[in-house]
């Protein structure tokens, strides 16, 4: 196993792919090679859609330990979406009452 970094000049560019491609050469002359799998240069941040409470009624009893959400139309061209970090504010105090991680598909 051998690491090693590699340093370009030039800035790389957002939304292409860049592989690394590694040639071993014998000493008789024989190459093999192998290429990695990649990396997609990303500066921008998803397009923000929809999220709505699933929930029949906009009123719920205090007594409620749940709340459904379902998030619909976010979009990223470059590296898609990985996961969504959703929390539970309450209004008044703007504070966190609850978070959790939903992964995309």
């Amino acid at each position: 196993l051998r690491a090693a970094s590699v340093f370009f000049s030039s800035p790389l560019v957002t939304g292409r792919k860049y592989i690394i491609v590694v040639k071993a050469k014998n000493a008789a002359g024989h190459v093999a090679t192998c290429e990695s799998n990649g990396v997609t240069i990303d500066t921008a941040p998803p397009t923000a859609g929809t999220v709505s409470i699933m929930h029949d009624s906009i009123a719920v009893d205090a007594q409620t330990r749940w709340l459904g959400v379902f998030c619909d139309d976010f979009h990223d061209t470059e590296s898609g979406i990985d996961v969504f970090l959703v929390s539970i504010l309450e209004m008044e105090t703007d504070s966190t009452i609850a978070s959790a991680m939903l992964f995309s598909q």
